[in-house]
C-alpha cells in the first residue's frame, strides 16, 4: 500500500462518504445521469493524481474496465460504478490517521484531526513498480480465492498463468509442488495460503526464470571475461517453431503477471543468443531495435505490439542480406516462416489493390464522395478481405494490446462510403452551404495524455475564387478493446465526443451539427505498422472510413 502524506496540493474526498461521492458524480455526469471515462479523467483530484503519477494510467484503466457499464451504452457508467471506481482508487493509498506530515516542519508531526479529513499527497515512487505488481496480484487473488480469502494448491494449479506454464513445459509438476511446500500457509489452514502467501509464491515463481550469468555464458570456463557488452541475465527460452507472436511474447515474460518485456527478457530468447554467438547479430543492434520498438505508454518497455515490430525488424535484417533458413536468418524458421511470408505477401497485394482503387475513384473527387455504387462495393469487398486475412492486422494479433498512444498523431481520411458523410459532402456540411463550395480534405489529429485525450478534425472546403475555408471540430476521444456489437469479433471501439465547430469568426457547439455525428462511434477493424487504419460504423459493418497516418 502507498502511504500518502500532506503537502498541501489536493485532497481526495473520502470514499466512505457516499453523499460526497454522489455530489461529485452529479457535478460531472450528463443529462442522463451517466458518465464517460474522459469525464472522470478531467476531475481535479483524478487529473492531479495522473499528472503527478501517483495514480498510474494502467491502474486507472483497470479500474474502469472492471466497473460495470450501462446496459444500453457500454462507454458510460452510472453512479454505482463511479462509486466503485472512486473506492478502488481510494483503496490504493494508506492514509495516516493520527498525523499529517508537513515537509517544511522539523521535528515530530502534529495532530491531523479526525480521520474524515485525511489528506492525500504525492509520495516517492521508489517502490511503485513493486506496488503496481502487488496491486495486480492482489486483484487476481481476490478473483480466484474462496469466500475466506484463501487459496488451495488445486485452485492455484488451475490459475491461467500457472496452467500455461505447466502446459508449455516451462514449469514442472515437481517444481510447482516444491514452491507450494515452501510457501508459508495461512494460520489455522495448513493446506491453504492467504494473499501474503500468494505474493510470496509469485516471487519464488519469478525466481525460477532467472539463472546465473556465468551459467548462461557457457559453463563457467572462460565465460564472462568480456562481459562489457553482455545483455540478459536470465535463462534461455526456446520458442517452438510455429509459435505465433503473442505466444512467443508470453513465453519471454519473466513473470506471468507482467505485460511488458525489458531488454534482458528479450535476450533470453535462445535463437537471438545463437545469432549473437555466431556473430550474425551484434548486441548493439538488438539494443537499438529494442529501443525503436518500446512504447512510451509502457514506460520504455516493450508491449506485445512492440514485440511484433521487433520480431519483424530482426527478420528483415536477414532478408535484406539475402540470408535464408540455411544461413540462420530469421528468429522463427521452418514452415511457419514460409506461411507468414505468403500471408504477408497476400496482405501487401490486397493493401496495394485497395489503395490503388481509392486513388483511381477519388481522382478529381476527393474521398470519392460522388462515385457510383459499384465502385463503393468493390472498395468495401477489398477492405473486408484485407481486415480478415492480413497477417499485418494488429487488431487480429491482439486488439487488447492497442493503446491510445499507438494512435497518437495526424491522420488523413482517404475514403469513406458513409451515407451521412456523402450526403453532407463532408464532416461539417459547409461544402453544401457555401457558394461553389467543394470538399477538399479532412485530417484527424489525436493526442493521448495521462489525464485526457484530445481530438481535432481539420476540414478544408474550396470556395469561389480559388479560396478555401478551414473548419475545425475539437473534442475528446477514448478507446477500448471490446467485442463488436454486430459480429462478436475482437475490435477496438473509438468514441469521439465533439466539442465545438469553428470556421472563420464562427464558433458553435458541435452537438448542433448533425453531420458530425457520423464519426462519433467507430470500430477499428484494421491497423498496421505502416499507418493504415480502417474504421467501421459501430452499428453498420458496411460503413467504412479509411485513414492513413501522416508521417
Amino acid at each position: 500500500m502507498r502511504v500518502m502524506r500532506h503537502n498541501g496540493r489536493f485532497t481526495l474526498r473520502s470514499s466512505s462518504n457516499d453523499g460526497e461521492v454522489q455530489r461529485l458524480f452529479d457535478s460531472a455526469c450528463d443529462a442522463d445521469g451517466l458518465m464517460q471515462k474522459s469525464d472522470i479523467m478531467k476531475m481535479e483530484e483524478i487529473a492531479a493524481l495522473l499528472d503527478q503519477e501517483d495514480l498510474r494510467w494502467e491502474e486507472f484503466d483497470m479500474f474502469w474496465e472492471r466497473a460495470p457499464k450501462f446496459p444500453t451504452d457500454s462507454s458510460k457508467i452510472d453512479v454505482d460504478s463511479f462509486t466503485q471506481i472512486w473506492r478502488d482508487i481510494d483503496d490504493l493509498f494508506e492514509f495516516e490517521d493520527e498525523a499529517v506530515i508537513d515537509p517544511t516542519q522539523e521535528g515530530p508531526p502534529t495532530s491531523s484531526g479526525p480521520a474524515s479529513s485525511k489528506t492525500l499527497t504525492a509520495t516517492t515512487r521508489e517502490d511503485d513498480d513493486e506496488s503496481g505488481e502487488e496491486l495486480e496480484l492482489e486483484t487476481i487473488f481476490q478473483g480466484i480465492s474462496n469466500d475466506s480469502q484463501l487459496l488451495s494448491l488445486e485452485v492455484l494449479r488451475k490459475w491461467d498463468e500457472v496452467k500455461r506454464l505447466l502446459d508449455d513445459g516451462l514449469l514442472g509438476e515437481e517444481e510447482l509442488v516444491k514452491l507450494w511446500e515452501d510457501t508459508t500457509k495461512s494460520p489455522g489452514s495448513p493446506n491453504e495460503i492467504d494473499v501474503d502467501g500468494f505474493l510470496s509464491f509469485n516471487l519464488a515463481l519469478d525466481d525460477l526464470f532467472y539463472f546465473d550469468d556465468l551459467e548462461i555464458e557457457g559453463g563457467g570456463e572462460g565465460g564472462g571475461e568480456e562481459g562489457g557488452d553482455e545483455v540478459g541475465g536470465g535463462g534461455k527460452v526456446d520458442i517452438p517453431d510455429g509459435a505465433d507472436t503473442e505466444t512467443a511474447f508470453k513465453m519471454l515474460l519473466p513473470n506471468p503477471s507482467l505485460a511488458t518485456l525489458e531488454i534482458d527478457d528479450v535476450m533470453r530468447w535462445s535463437e537471438l543468443k545463437e545469432l549473437v554467438d555466431e556473430g550474425s547479430l551484434e548486441v548493439a543492434e538488438i539494443q537499438s531495435i529494442f529501443g525503436e520498438c518500446c512504447s512510451a505508454s509502457a514506460g520504455g518497455a516493450m508491449d506485445v505490439l512492440g514485440f511484433a515490430k521487433f520480431d519483424k525488424m530482426i527478420e528483415d535484417l536477414f532478408e535484406d542480406e539475402g540470408g535464408g533458413e540455411e544461413e540462420g536468418g530469421g528468429t522463427r524458421a521452418g514452415g511457419q516462416q514460409q506461411q507468414q511470408q505468403q500471408q504477408a505477401e497476400q496482405g501487401t497485394v490486397l493493401k496495394n489493390r485497395l489503395l490503388d482503387k481509392i486513388r483511381a475513384i477519388s481522382a478529381g473527387d476527393p474521398l470519392a464522395l460522388n462515385c457510383e455504387d459499384d465502385a463503393l462495393d468493390e472498395v468495401l469487398e477489398i477492405a473486408n478481405e484485407l481486415c480478415e486475412t492480413s497477417a499485418a492486422n494488429l487488431i487480429n494479433i491482439n486488439a487488447k494490446a492497442i493503446a491510445p498512444s499507438d494512435l497518437e498523431g495526424d491522420w488523413e481520411l482517404l475514403y469513406t462510403n458513409s451515407g451521412m458523410f456523402r450526403f453532407y459532402q463532408g464532416l461539417t456540411g459547409l461544402a453544401q452551404t457555401m457558394p461553389n463550395g467543394k470538399f477538399n480534405k479532412l485530417t484527424q489529429s489525436l493526442k493521448a495524455r495521462s489525464y485526457a485525450n484530445d481530438c481535432v478534425y481539420k476540414e478544408i472546403v474550396d470556395v469561389v475564387g480559388g479560396q478555401e475555408v478551414i473548419a475545425t471540430v475539437d473534442g475528446d476521444w477514448s478507446m477500448k478493446s471490446t467485442p463488436s456489437l454486430l459480429t462478436g469479433e475482437p475490435t477496438v471501439l473509438m468514441s469521439v465526443e465533439p466539442g465545438t465547430v469553428k470556421y472563420g469568426p464562427t464558433s458553435t457547439k458541435a452537438d448542433h451539427w448533425k453531420s458530425v455525428r457520423c464519426m462519433n462511434q467507430l470500430d477499428m477493424s484494421f491497423l498496421d505498422m505502416e499507418g493504415l487504419r480502417i474504421m467501421r460504423g459501430n452499428t453498420s459493418l458496411d460503413t467504412i472510413f479509411i485513414f492513413m497516418k501522416i508521417v
